[in-house]
């Protein structure tokens, strides 16, 4: 019984590592982020097709904005082919949605 009881409570903090998520520090403020994945995709498609006047009202609505620089986040991916990470700022409880090459997970 006590062998169970061990590989059980092993099984468990193992588990317990693989949904571990990694802490991380956002790169360079060029990048945009946004408050859901909705809204960063329609940010992403203005920016690619260059509509700036309309890029610029979700930024001028706080919901879509500039990373800076230095910040350490908590970071978890959407997918492996999606190119999109949501990304939690350490001591926050809000997540946002950007780019996977916004963040170094190392």
């Amino acid at each position: 019984m006590k062998k169970f009881t061990k590989w059980m409570l092993l099984g468990i903090l193992l588990s317990n590592v693989a949904w571990a998520q990694p802490t991380c520090i956002t790169l360079k403020g060029s990048f945009l982020a946004a408050t859901s994945e909705e809204l960063f995709d329609e940010a992403m498609n203005y920016a690619v097709t260059k509509d700036i006047e309309a890029l610029q009202i979700l930024m001028d609505s706080g919901q879509v904005f500039m990373l800076k620089e230095g910040v350490r986040v908590q970071a978890k991916r959407k997918g492996i082919f999606s190119g999109k990470m949501k990304i939690r700022p350490i001591g926050s409880t809000v997540w946002f949605w950007t780019v996977v090459e916004a963040v170094n997970c190392s």
